[in-house]
């Protein structure tokens, strides 16, 4: 009986320690505000997207959704996107932000 019980316990924690690794690995959805910075190649081709926001930088993914932000070159936008374990953000919404003038 001690082993069954034994048995029943040591499957549960390692079931609950594979639950809590899994929920760290998970990308988390984010909204980021930031100024976007679009490294390219010699042959003018986007090489990086990175979105700096304070003193947290983003690289943005290199897909559809990424190139729009990348079009925002030198601009602040707000993203909505999945944030990996590397900073890299999937973008999954791209808005502008106005630019306050100078009075």
């Amino acid at each position: 009986m001690k082993k069954i019980l034994m048995a029943v316990v040591a499957v549960l924690f390692v079931g609950g320690m594979i639950a809590l690794a899994e929920d760290a690995a998970a990308p988390k959805t984010v909204d980021v505000q930031g100024k976007v910075a679009v490294v390219k190649d010699d042959a003018g081709a986007v090489k990086e997207i990175k979105v700096t926001a304070g003193e947290k930088a983003y690289t943005v993914k290199l897909d559809d959704a990424g190139k729009k932000v990348a079009e925002s070159d030198g601009k602040t936008v707000k993203l909505t996107g999945t944030v990996d374990d590397k900073n890299v953000i999937t973008v999954t919404k791209v808005s502008a932000v106005e630019e306050k003038k100078a009075e």
